[in-house]
């Protein structure tokens, strides 16, 4: 395959799978490949938490379980010992029988703090054991509703999640957190429509809420609505903090990605030069400078991005070893574009 289309095809992957969560988006960041947001309060604050592969990662609560435990989560399910923090409810026992509002509200913390700890842990069955018993005498608490809901999703059993996020909105229809976490189940699910529904309610009750609006831009790029995902990210650029560098650099980078669809390869370049200013340690932001600085025959500046990609050496590297041996070739360097292009031979197994 041609270099540059290889590069192209790249590209639009990269684009069709952002708001797969990645919530994700699924999304990555500078220090770890996927990071996924542990308290609920965390979806809509508006920062998502810095990691670290290739690029300055999305979410916050992201896609709410976009794969399976992983070995030390699935380890930690099957062992018994109770997760440091975890109240025993001895001290419940002895407690008076008042039903006063404080005392609810009290025990309605303690109850999902329990209940996340072990979601924390991966122990997914045992949180849910938990919530459905106390489910049971509070059948229309909405926060247990919601807590039970995201150990579905970690679980991918979606039907049920969707259910309890469903009913957790309808009790209370104010809870942006929830509608965030539906959302980004649907984006799970591939089914863009309604994740947008979702974090345009997040939006309509919390306007500064980065994380949703992050979400919705990226499921209007996989829907194919450009202009939509154009507007979001111009907002999400001009109203981060200022401190939000990495936040502002992967916006940069997702609003480049759209603009190079759109063939307007100044405005991306543009973008992935305000990308690698804020995170020098960005990965895929010289891999795609270097595909527009390619697109632009631009060769040697096109060789130092894809070799300053290579050196950081956190992601899948094909991209950058291709579009540096089309950039050798191009300027008569026919031994070093060979050596590139066996390497992406060796990654794919041929």
């Amino acid at each position: 395959m041609n270099a540059i289309v290889f590069l192209r095809t790249l590209l639009l992957v990269s684009l069709s799978s952002l708001a797969l969560c990645a919530c994700s988006s699924e999304q990555k960041t500078e220090t770890k490949t996927e990071t996924r947001v542990e308290s609920k309060s965390e979806a809509t604050q508006g920062v998502k938490s810095e990691g670290a592969a290739s690029k300055p990662e999305a979410a916050s609560k992201d896609a709410v379980a976009s794969k399976p435990a992983d070995d030390g989560a699935k380890s930690a399910e099957k062992n018994n010992a109770t997760p440091e923090g975890i109240k025993d409810g001895k001290d419940e026992e002895k407690a008076s029988d008042s039903k006063d509002d404080n005392k609810q509200t009290a025990e309605t913390k303690k109850n999902i703090w329990n209940a996340e700890l072990y979601r924390k842990a991966g122990r997914f069955n045992e949180a849910i054991k938990l919530l459905d018993k106390l489910l049971l005498s509070d059948p229309n608490n909405y926060q247990l509703l919601s807590e039970r809901g995201f150990c579905y999703g970690k679980k991918q059993d979606y039907a049920k999640a969707l259910a309890d996020f469903s009913k957790a909105v309808q009790l209370n229809p104010k809870d942006y957190t929830t509608y965030y976490l539906r959302g980004s189940t649907y984006c799970e699910m591939a089914d863009q429509a309604s994740a947008i529904k979702d974090f345009t309610k997040v939006l309509e009750l919390h306007p500064k809420a980065f994380a949703a609006r992050e979400a919705r831009a990226n499921s209007y790029v996989t829907a194919g609505k450009l202009s939509n995902a154009l507007e979001d990210y111009n907002i999400l650029i001009s109203q981060a903090p200022a401190k939000a560098t990495p936040q502002i650099a992967r916006a940069l980078m997702e609003r480049a990605k759209v603009y190079e669809m759109q063939n307007q390869l100044t405005k991306a370049l543009a973008d992935y030069d305000g990308a690698v200013e804020r995170s020098p340690q960005y990965t895929e932001a010289y891999q795609s400078r270097g595909r527009v600085y390619l697109q632009q025959k631009n060769y040697q500046k096109a060789i130092d991005d894809f070799t300053k990609a290579i050196s950081l050496n956190k992601t899948d590297l094909r991209p950058s070893y291709a579009g540096r041996a089309a950039a050798y070739r191009a300027i008569g360097k026919s031994a070093e574009a060979d050596k590139d292009d066996k390497t992406v031979r060796t990654w794919d197994g041929t």
